[in-house]
């Protein structure tokens, strides 16, 4: 069997005396979409972030293509292939929205890739028309949607191995967040990223991946294949209410 893209061993995580994660175990194969599901303060962002190298871990280890990521910078970790799309989107608002994508390629620019790069802005573009027309708009001046598109787009113009999607249904309004489900199924269909996907609305994350895992308190209390976990009671009663039903 081949080695995991991404595994998490027994990673802890601590926030002065208080214990974020509690030696948490998980693996993200290549071309999966995984996701993971949990109550807000469960830990699941402070996992996005130490993956991303913005944290570091108490104890435990990071691989990511066979190599740790375990104390290796952000900026490094982007290097490497791993893109984050944050929660609440964090685009840069006193730039514009074609500046924000120059960012997000920017290691690659400086690589000399200036010709691939002005091809997958344009494929950017055909993806998300409206950062065609709003491309010389303050980025801070789009709606919430328009810069969830925006953040998402920018992570995949460094062109990532991993994309790491951290609640990107947050503040959206339902029409919204059906787009960028929509998206989000468009990625996993390419299989040319893999994806691990944070997600309150764990029914529309568990209806798009592979894979799932449920972290309640910094522990991770359930693990399977998504459909089997949207047909588990207990992860039914604690996470999807009503949306089981239908």
């Amino acid at each position: 069997m081949a080695e995991p893209l991404l595994s998490i061993e027994e990673l802890v995580v601590d926030y002065g005396r208080i214990r974020a994660l509690k030696g948490i175990s998980l693996s993200v194969g290549q071309g999966e979409l995984v996701a993971v599901i949990g109550s807000n303060g469960a830990g699941k962002t402070t996992m996005m972030k130490t993956i991303s190298g913005l944290l570091k871990p108490t104890s435990g280890r990071v691989m990511f293509d066979g190599k740790p990521l375990t104390g290796v910078p952000a900026h490094r970790v982007v290097k490497l292939g791993v893109a984050q799309v944050p929660e609440g989107r964090r685009v840069f608002a006193q730039q514009t929205v074609r500046d924000n994508l120059v960012l997000g390629a920017f290691l690659r620019l400086r690589s000399g890739q200036k010709r691939e790069v002005a091809e997958d802005t344009e494929r950017m573009f055909s993806i998300f028309p409206r950062l065609r027309e709003r491309q010389d708009q303050l980025a801070g001046t789009l709606s919430g949607g328009e810069q969830q598109m925006l953040a998402i787009a920018r992570a995949l113009l460094s062109r990532p191995k991993l994309l790491l999607l951290d609640e990107p249904s947050m503040g959206l309004a339902p029409v919204i967040i059906d787009e960028v489900f929509a998206l989000i199924e468009r990625l996993k269909a390419a299989r040319d990223t893999t994806l691990l996907l944070v997600e309150q609305l764990a029914f529309r994350a568990l209806e798009v991946a592979d894979r799932a895992y449920v972290i309640e308190q910094g522990s991770i209390k359930l693990a399977g294949s998504a459909k089997e976990l949207l047909a588990n009671p207990s992860v039914q009663q604690a996470y999807l209410g009503a949306a089981a039903t239908h």
